[in-house]
């Protein structure tokens, strides 16, 4: 929407006048008056009044001058309405008014229009009048018709702030634009439902889709077979074909089965990614039963139009599933593992026990070892002590004779000085005195 953009040096324009206005009028205040003949206080007031006048004007300033056209356009950027002779003020006061012009080439039907104005601090006030005396009045193209709108105080901005305009129309209002889209798309929906019942027949038939399937096990073992696969289910009440998944499923393993899954996977016609969504057959799938399974689909992955439907269908067990092959085999090797274990085991307990064995027998010979060198030892320490026994005898015999001998000397020494004077002493035999009186053998006992 086009709008009008006051720039800072305006305002600042304004504000040196206001200023100015105010100073020539306080400077005549105060002038004397006694030559006019006016009473001073009456001359006060009048001047007052003036300034406040002149205040008002500068504040709000006169009305800007705005594109003499703004455009409306509806959410699709189509114009629709033109807006001309826009004014913001009225004798100074905020009050909008501006001629509406219908440019839209289509009969209109309006009730009111939101206008926005821009302030210079970034918040915006915004105003709702009516295009007519009454709502929802009719607009012919190319008429115009003269709009207005009246501010209450407070003001809610003055000519100074404001930064720009402009106008918009409802958000629920209904363009000429939009019945056309409307239509166009009722019309285009109504011939793709006519194709689609059309093209429903030959994509449920054609010859991609087999009528029977076989699904085998990781083995390449058979377990079921899918057969009546239907791709499509018809809805009465929209008159259309619908993606929508169902088949018989048929256990022929020969055994039960448990927690059947199935894997599907639809090429599409269009090349795009397959469509891969698991189905749950039953958790207790008896031998040779049947049972429908189906899969509802959220929104139109596929469509029977040409170009975007089924070019084939692709159908697996899951990986983790288990089949009686699978049992079978995991039971065969739990018994060569179980065979393996208590081999395992015997060969353990045989080892064990000729350890066992054999430590029994180092231990025996160990014993006899220790034993024999015990027994050497004792003899060993028989004969040291033998030996030592005889050598602290020959000793104690020595130290007996010598022991004799001494005193044997001591008593001939005492017999010989026992009756002599101590001066009549020889230093021998003094000498000899002293030594057996140390070894307490003098005299001799």
């Amino acid at each position: 929407m086009a709008t009008q953009t006051f720039t800072p040096e305006i305002a600042e324009l304004r504000s040196t006048v206001a200023v100015y206005h105010t100073q020539q009028l306080k400077s005549r205040l105060y002038q004397p008056t006694r030559a006019s003949g006016i009473p001073v206080g009456l001359l006060r007031l009048v001047c007052y009044v003036i300034v406040a006048m002149a205040l008002t004007i500068t504040t709000y300033g006169a009305d800007p001058t705005f594109p003499r056209t703004v455009g409306v356009k509806d959410r699709h950027g189509t114009s629709v309405l033109t807006i001309g002779n826009i004014q913001l003020f009225h004798r100074s006061a905020p009050f909008f008014h501006g001629i509406v012009k219908n440019v839209s080439g289509a009969d209109l039907t309006l009730d009111t229009l939101t206008g926005t104005v821009r302030k210079k601090d970034g918040s915006t006030v915004q105003f709702a009048f009516n295009v007519c005396a009454v709502r929802w009045c009719d607009l012919p193209k190319d008429s115009v018709r003269e709009v207005s709108y009246p501010f209450s105080k407070p003001w809610p901005f003055a000519a100074a702030d404001v930064v720009s305009v402009e106008f918009s129309l409802p958000t629920s209002w209904v363009s000429p634009e939009d019945n056309r889209i409307a239509e166009e798309q009722a019309r285009r929906n109504t011939a793709e439902a006519e194709r689609d019942a059309k093209a429903a027949e030959a994509a449920l038939a054609q010859a991609s889709i087999k009528p029977t399937y076989e699904l085998k096990d990781r083995h390449g073992i058979p377990v079921m077979t899918l057969s009546k696969i239907e791709m499509f289910r018809y809805m009465s009440v929209t008159g259309e074909y619908i993606a929508d998944f169902t088949a018989t499923v048929e256990n022929i393993s020969g055994e039960d089965l448990k927690s059947v899954y199935l894997v599907v996977k639809v090429h599409r016609e269009d090349g795009w990614e397959p469509i891969v969504f698991t189905v749950k057959a039953s958790d207790d799938f008896k031998k040779d039963a049947t049972l429908q399974v189906t899969h509802p689909f959220a929104g139109r992955p596929y469509t029977p139009r040409h170009g975007n439907g089924v070019e084939s269908v692709e159908f697996a067990l899951p990986e983790s599933w288990q089949s009686p092959e699978d049992d079978r085999l995991a039971a065969q090797a739990e018994e060569k593992f179980a065979a393996a274990v208590a081999k395992a085991a015997a060969a353990e307990a045989k080892r064990e026990s000729e350890e066992a064995a054999a430590q029994a027998k180092k231990a025996a010979a160990e014993a006899a070892r220790r034993k024999r060198l015990a027994a050497e030892q004792q003899r060993e320490q028989a004969q040291a002590d033998a030996q030592h026994a005889k050598e602290k005898a020959e000793e104690d015999a020595n130290v007996a004779e010598e022991q004799r001998q001494v005193r044997a000397a001591c008593a001939l020494i005492y017999k010989d000085t026992a009756d002599k004077k101590i001066g009549d002493l020889t230093v021998k035999e003094e000498q000899q005195v002293r030594t057996c009186q140390a070894l307490d053998l003098y005299p001799p006992r």
